[in-house]
């Protein structure tokens, strides 16, 4: 079957849309698996969309990427961050300068600091994705569909040494971050691979998840059992991993890794499926950074402001309109503008470079 993408896909809005929606029912309906389906299918659109970004020369499309990507993340999160720290419910003795500085620059645990918001860690994995994919564009890694699953290779192959090392060796290598790369380049490989059967494709997919469970069965498993020392007992307490196969059973459990293995393939079916997707799915899909940033201060101030005079069932769907509101308007007027400005800067400095050639 044969499937060509454009410069904007519907199929892969409307994914967006699910993702998010996953993650507000977890954090305001009903804690479950759904929040964590939800995060991990959008690294795996994220992992779709990326290689698209990375294109022809060089030096000018890593320089368009750059600015095309912090003009599509900083300003709506700074705008965001400020909302947090507002309306949040965060308390005014945990913010410091050094909290707000790190926070700013999107990477507050390379510092040693802790996040404003939970659903904040995301956005560090998805600019270590960045730089990832940026150096990989670099090195050339990209530039044909064999090299990329050469890439996707070498990089599970490392982190099956890594789950290896750390479950026999004892050598507490810190390498979830890598995982969720390697999450992300099932949506890659899609990508650069939308004329692979639907056998071929399920297949590689099978197998980038079976790497996933083999390396959170040594690193999440086996190691906390062999080296309980290297590990947090709030995370791993003991008596949750006296036996070996009770261990693996709590870890396949839908909240844990289950909810991971499923957005690759439900990525390959939508793209091959869903050509049309309702419109008013796709335009949920437009505004979900938004949501996803903003649904947690927003939910909050509704939350402490009629609590008292409304049944908690009224408050959520208030609170949920409320949200998709504030995150229309907040794209309507503060990413669409940012991101067109972004284009602009870098069509001016193609513009001077062209002139100065």
């Amino acid at each position: 079957m044969s499937v060509h993408f454009g410069s904007r896909i519907d199929s892969i809005d409307a994914l967006r849309a699910v993702a998010v929606t996953c993650v507000l029912i977890d954090h305001l309906v009903s804690a479950g698996s759904s929040g964590t389906f939800g995060v991990c299918l959008f690294f795996v659109v994220s992992g779709f969309v990326i290689p698209g970004s990375l294109v022809s020369d060089r030096r000018w499309t890593l320089l368009r990427f750059g600015i095309a990507r912090f003009f599509r993340l900083y300003p709506v999160y700074w705008i965001t961050l400020a909302a947090a720290l507002a309306f949040g419910g965060i308390s005014p003795g945990s913010i410091t300068w050094e909290r707000v500085l790190t926070s700013i620059l999107m990477v507050p645990r390379l510092f040693g600091q802790a996040y404003f918001q939970g659903v904040y860690w995301t956005l560090e994995v998805e600019l270590l994705f960045y730089v990832f994919m940026a150096c990989a564009f670099a090195a050339g890694l990209l530039s044909n569909p064999s090299r990329v699953e050469r890439l996707i290779v070498a990089m599970g192959s490392a982190l099956l040494i890594a789950g290896s090392l750390n479950a026999w060796a004892g050598m507490a290598l810190r390498v979830q971050p890598l995982a969720y790369l390697f999450l992300m380049l099932s949506g890659s490989w899609l990508r650069v691979r939308p004329e692979a059967s639907w056998t071929r494709s399920t297949l590689w997919m099978v197998g980038m998840m079976t790497i996933l469970v083999a390396f959170h069965v040594t690193n999440y498993v086996i190691a906390p059992i062999n080296y309980p020392e290297n590990y947090d007992p709030v995370e791993h307490p003991p008596e949750s991993i006296e036996h070996l196969f009770t261990a693996i059973y709590f870890l396949l459990e839908p909240r844990n890794l289950s909810g991971v293995l499923m957005p690759p393939f439900v990525l390959l079916v939508v793209l091959r499926t869903m050509e049309y997707p309702p419109a008013w799915l796709s335009a949920l899909g437009r505004i979900s950074y938004s949501v996803y940033l903003l649904h947690v201060p927003v939910a909050y101030l509704v939350y402490v402001s009629i609590r008292e005079v409304v049944p908690s069932v009224v408050e959520r769907a208030i609170g949920i309109a409320s949200i998709i509101l504030v995150s229309a308007a907040t794209y309507r007027w503060i990413e669409r503008p940012t991101i067109a400005l972004g284009g602009r800067i870098h069509a001016r400095l193609s513009a001077d470079h062209r002139r100065q050639a």
